[in-house]
């Protein structure tokens, strides 16, 4: 049986989903292998206890690393691209005993960035336009001036 901080998530890992705000999935491991997952309501990366950790895994660089991390997981990992949230957990002589990761979709993300593209193109588009009647103006502010100028002075 697990001891200590490890325990206590597994412990409360069932109710995650209802605990936060956005859609995610929670993954809990030893220093090993998988020990809990439970998916995003919209997102199942199909993970199974017990399948060990691997070094491209977020669980395995937060407990390498005894550091959090936060990486854009790619689709060959899991089958469809994420963003995984991993936090080594620590027993009571701070040793490093495992992980826990918050598991969140990556479309939000995607839908962020085409979103800029396009506002990126768009003040381009009205950059170059703004530009274009800046000039038109200038030019008939000099044509206002040559015929200002060209007109016979009245007697």
């Amino acid at each position: 049986m697990q001891q200590g901080l490890l325990a206590h998530l597994l412990a409360i890992a069932p109710f995650f989903n209802e605990m936060v705000l956005e859609d995610s999935g929670i993954c809990i491991t030893d220093l090993e292998k998988v020990l809990y997952y439970k998916p995003a309501y919209e997102q199942d990366l199909h993970i199974r206890p017990g399948l060990p950790l691997k070094p491209e895994m977020a669980a395995y660089a937060a407990i390498q690393e005894n550091t959090r991390i936060i990486r854009r997981m790619p689709e060959t990992l899991h089958g469809i691209p994420f963003i995984a949230i991993a936090n080594p957990v620590h027993d009571d002589n701070r040793r490093v005993v495992g992980a826990v990761v918050v598991i969140q979709s990556a479309e939000l993300q995607e839908e962020i960035k085409r979103i800029s593209n396009e506002l990126d193109k768009s003040m381009a588009i009205i950059a170059g336009t703004v530009e274009e009647v800046f000039v038109q103006t200038h030019e008939i502010a000099l044509l206002s001036r040559l015929l200002a100028d060209s007109k016979p002075a009245e007697e």
